[in-house]
């Protein structure tokens, strides 16, 4: 085999055999080619005869289709022709009988035309006549109307006063029928009925000695009463002839004698008797008094004082010229106009804006995106007034009428704040009438009287005073002032008497206010103008101001109206009641009559109204539970507008418990001198009382609904807790260990006091000495402060430097709290470092003015007072306090340099060594003993180089302090003081 196969390659190895076969391939291929050439070639032949044929075909096709055509064409022609023959004989025929009819036809309607046109015209003049007729006769009746109106007016006030008189002579007539005169008068008659029939002889005798004898007497003893009510008037102090007069210059001028017309006309009038006594107070307060015509001043000295009536002004405004237009009271007021679509109303509204005569203003023109011409208008005024004019449109409707209040109120940057809606208009002596009431610094709200017009700007039917009959029919006569809790506990938790924001004037409200973030109340519809009152008024006073108008537009094509016989309105004025129970003390007998007012209104406006159906709307029990909810009306009883830690924390404390939603008021007892900066520090929307001796306490308490008295110093413990009926607190702040005698200095006072809040043990000390302790009637309270926004203070005023190491001394300037100790430690720790080390003093007291009169060396600084001082903690390294002062308890600016996180320094006294202990005992800082009570220089210089030289060490008292940071929070503390407010005024009546 491998032989074979040897040999059979060899063969192919043999280039003949190689040779030979491939001539034979080649020979093959090319009879192949040459077949294949023969075949192209009778393709090409066949193709061709193919293409000749088929062209001789399209030839004869061409020649016969375009025959076809021809004769086609002819056809189509010839029927062209005839058809078109046909319509223009048909369109003759048709043209000629149209014609004919045409002409017959226009002869017909000229005929009908002139007829019509005739009768038309005659119709027209007799409407046209008529019309006019009607125009003189609507003309005449309106006059007839407005006089009918003033002469009504007039009519009614004469009415008023003859009811007035006459309510005046029922009470002679009754003080008559029960004097001796009266019953001998009556006897007598009896005597001469029976003796002597009407018609005889001898009664016409027994008249005439009558009137000869008893009618005189009468009058003498109707005059005796008269010159007995002018003495009354002439003993008592709260009559002022003088003042009188020159208070009312028309009686001066008219030569009258003040006290019998004040006795006769004044006091109804409203007119003071003396700035001790406001008539008008008393008749609107008590209106049994009113209707009954008796002079209100001769009431409370007969009855109204025993009866525990009282007619005085409380507290008389800060500025007692206020209402004077050369005040030094000349507030800023942001105007703003939300507007949507009302484009025909805004020159009236805006003119009566721009043209007051009150000019500290600016203008907020908001638009919610309208349809109308409204932008251009309210641009076109922006130009014309830039100065004092922001105009903030939306680019998406928000659908909200109070997202646009909320709007105005956060970009508003004055003092106070008016909306006045883009379709109403006012006085142009609005402004000048209201601002002055906000004088008072208790006045949170004032509000006009409101001329209601319709759309074409006239005198509604429906009036101001009808809508508000119901609830009393004299009150809103005359200006007046009243507190939040008598105004919600007479009207305003009746019925919504303000029906119109327009009129309204309110102190800006800042910070975190409930009601501008609650989302329910920017949905409302109906009922959200009288929830935002209830919430912006509570624990202030409201002023009413009778003197100005506003016009608020009534649309006849309101959608409130609409929503009267819709489930939201009833709703709504659930969520009303709901709120009046829960911020306000009021009584069961108060909501019911709210509930009677609304189920009145559903059952007269909704057609087969179901009551259930109403009740399940307005469920007065769910109202009533919300009474438990309400927080007790405080008030904060505050020693003086000053700097120190018993005067700072009770402000903190108080704007806190307000942003809560709680009712606050302040009374500043004014023991020093106030300080603006402090003062500024108060919540814009709690009011202050300004102590002052003559004040009676105690109604003050009555008035505002108090239930509550927490006081934060010795002297204002005692004037609380005595002069004032109700539960009070006080929290102690280092001064009561430090009395020397105790229990003289407190007897008066200390077991009125129903509970005690302590910041540190020492405090104890006298009370457990005495044995006056109780563990249920003490509290210990850390204090505290919100944590606050920072910006460091810019000390580079001051040659301080990025590389500088900064100390920050902040408390009141007084030789035991340590400052020239820490001037004298500096000096030795800048010495023993050789850093560049300052010490900013931050306060004023003795020690700051005898440092001002001294040469102080570049790196102390002296810089007084200032009212953000965690600003300039946040810009040095550490906070120095080496006080020695016997009262340190619970230092405030400790808590200020931790809110920094910012280590301190301090002297271990007080509660100073717990404050910087956290409670995994690490240290926020560094403390010094004293020695012989007071603290070494050295001492202090020591801790400060460690603080300087060891940045491990700062840095672990930095980690701490950012813990205690934490630990002081405000907003925790003061729901532990409302927890404690509650369980006393529940042990006091039941109720929260």
């Amino acid at each position: 085999m491998r032989k074979q196969k040897h040999n059979k390659n060899r063969d192919f190895d043999d280039p003949g055999l190689l040779q030979k076969v491939m001539q034979q391939l080649l020979e093959q291929i090319s009879k192949r080619d040459q077949k294949i050439g023969w075949l192209n070639a009778e393709n090409v032949a066949v193709q061709r005869t193919l293409t000749t044929q088929a062209a001789e075909r399209e030839r004869a096709l061409t020649v016969q289709m375009t025959e076809q055509e021809r004769i086609l064409k002819a056809q189509l022609a010839e029927q062209e022709r005839v058809f078109k023959a046909q319509i223009a004989e048909r369109e003759r025929s048709f043209k000629a009988r149209m014609t004919e009819q045409s002409r017959s036809l226009k002869a017909q309607m000229t005929e009908r035309e002139w007829i019509q046109k005739e009768e038309l015209t005659a119709q027209k003049m007799e409407k046209e006549q008529a019309l006019q007729t009607l125009s003189s006769q609507i003309a005449e009746r309106n006059q007839a109307l407005q006089t009918l109106s003033s002469q009504m007016m007039e009519k009614e006030q004469i009415l008023s006063s003859i009811r007035t008189q006459l309510s005046g002579r029922n009470f002679e007539l009754a003080e008559i029928k029960a004097s001796k005169i009266w019953r001998l008068g009556l006897f007598i008659r009896r005597v001469r009925l029976a003796a002597f029939p009407p018609s005889s002889f001898q009664t016409r005798m027994a008249r005439r000695v009558f009137n000869i004898t008893v009618v005189p007497i009468m009058v003498i003893a109707k005059n005796i009463k008269s010159k007995k009510d002018l003495a009354l008037l002439g003993a008592s102090d709260l009559f002022d002839a003088g003042w009188y007069l020159d208070n009312n210059p028309d009686i001066a001028q008219k030569n009258i004698d003040p006290a019998s017309h004040y006795l006769h006309y004044g006091g109804f009038q409203g007119r003071d008797p003396s700035p001790l006594f406001s008539s008008s107070s008393y008749l609107s307060t008590y209106s049994d008094v009113k209707e009954a015509g008796i002079n209100p001043l001769i009431h409370f000295i007969k009855f109204g004082r025993s009866e525990g009536r009282s007619g005085a002004p409380i507290h008389a405004s800060v500025n007692d010229n206020a209402s004077g237009k050369n005040s030094s009271y000349y507030p800023r007021v942001t105007i703003v106009v939300p507007n949507f679509n009302h484009a025909s109303y805004l020159e009236k509204r805006l003119s009566s804006i721009y043209n007051q005569s009150y000019k500290n203003y600016e203008v907020l023109l908001l638009d919610d995106c309208s349809s109308d011409r409204s932008r251009k208008i309210l641009e076109e005024y922006q130009g014309r007034y830039p100065s004092i004019t922001r105009c903030l449109f939306n680019e998406i409707n928000s659908g909200s009428a109070f997202a646009q209040w909320k709007k105005g109120i956060e970009n508003a940057k004055s003092e106070l704040v008016w909306i006045a809606e883009s379709d109403d208009f006012c006085d142009l002596d609005f402004l000048e009438k209201m601002v002055p009431s906000f004088a008072d610094e208790t006045v949170l709200l004032g509000y006009a009287h409101s001329v209601f017009v319709d759309e074409n700007s006239q005198k509604h039917p429906f009036a101001f005073e009808h809508y508000l009959s119901e609830i009393d029919r004299y009150k809103w006569e005359a200006s007046y002032v009243a507190s939040a809790h008598n105004e919600v506990s007479s009207s305003l938790g009746l019925k919504n008497t303000i029906p119109n924001v327009s009129s309204v004037v309110f102190r800006r409200p800042k910070g975190n206010i409930p009601i501008l973030n609650d989302q329910n109340w920017l949905k409302m519809k109906v009922c959200g103008d009288w929830l935002f009152y209830l919430n912006i008024i509570r624990g202030g006073r409201v002023a009413y101001c009778r003197e100005t108008n506003n016009y608020y537009r009534i649309h006849q094509s309101s959608s409130s109206k609409k929503t009267h016989v819709q489930d939201v309105y009833y709703r709504e004025h659930e969520i009303v009641a709901c709120a009046i129970a829960t911020l306000y003390k009021v009584s069961d007998e108060l909501l019911f009559k709210n509930y009677l007012l609304l189920e009145k209104f559903y059952v007269n406006t909704v057609k087969g109204g179901d009551i259930q159906r109403f009740k399940s709307l307005f469920d007065i029990e769910k109202i009533r539970g919300c009474k438990s909810k309400r927080t007790p009306n405080i008030l904060m009883g505050v020693f003086a507008f000053s700097f120190g830690g018993g005067e700072v924390f009770p402000i903190r404390l108080a704007n806190v418990i307000k942003e809560k939603g709680g009712s606050v008021v302040i009374l500043n007892g004014g023991f020093e001198p106030t300080h603006p900066k402090v003062r500024g520090m108060i919540h814009p929307q709690i009011p202050v009382i300004n102590y002052d001796p003559t004040m009676d306490l105690n109604e003050i308490a009555k008035e505002y609904g108090v239930e509550i008295t927490h006081s934060h110093h010795a002297s204002m413990d005692r004037m609380l807790s005595v002069y004032v009926n109700s539960k009070h607190v006080t929290t102690m702040h280092g001064m009561y260990e430090m009395m020397e005698d105790f229990l003289n200095n407190t007897r008066e006072f200390v077991r009125q006091i129903d509970h005690w809040f302590y910041t540190a043990d020492k405090n104890l000390a006298p009370f457990r000495k005495y044995k006056i302790f109780s563990a249920n009637n003490f509290t210990k309270m850390d204090n505290g402060m919100r944590i606050p926004e920072i910006h460091q203070a810019d000390l580079s005023q001051y040659g301080i430097d990025e590389n500088s190491f900064t100390i920050c001394l902040a408390t009141r300037a007084l030789f035991d709290k340590g400052w020239f100790e820490a001037i004298e430690s500096i000096t030795i720790a800048r010495k023993a470092t050789g850093r560049d080390i300052h010490l900013l003093l931050i306060g004023e007291g003795p020690v700051y003015d005898k440092l001002k009169a001294t040469q102080l060396p570049d790196y102390i600084h002296l810089l007084g007072f200032k009212s953000h001082l965690v600003d300039y903690f946040a810009s040095s390294q550490i906070g120095f306090l080496p006080s020695y002062f016997k009262g340190e308890s619970f230092p405030l600016v400790m808590i200020e340099c931790f809110m920094a996180e910012k280590p301190v320094i301090a002297s271990k006294i007080g509660e100073i060594p717990d404050m910087i202990t956290t409670d995994d005992d690490r240290v926020g800082g560094a403390l010094v003993k004293l020695h012989k009570g007071k603290v070494r220089p050295e001492d202090l210089a020591s801790a400060l180089i460690k603080m300087v030289n060891n940045k491990d060490y700062y840095q672990e008292c930095v980690e701490s302090v950012k813990i205690l940071k934490n630990k002081f929070d405000l907003d925790s503390i003061a729901e532990k003081y409302l927890e404690v407010y509650r369980k006393l005024c529940i042990h006091s009546d039941g109720e929260a």
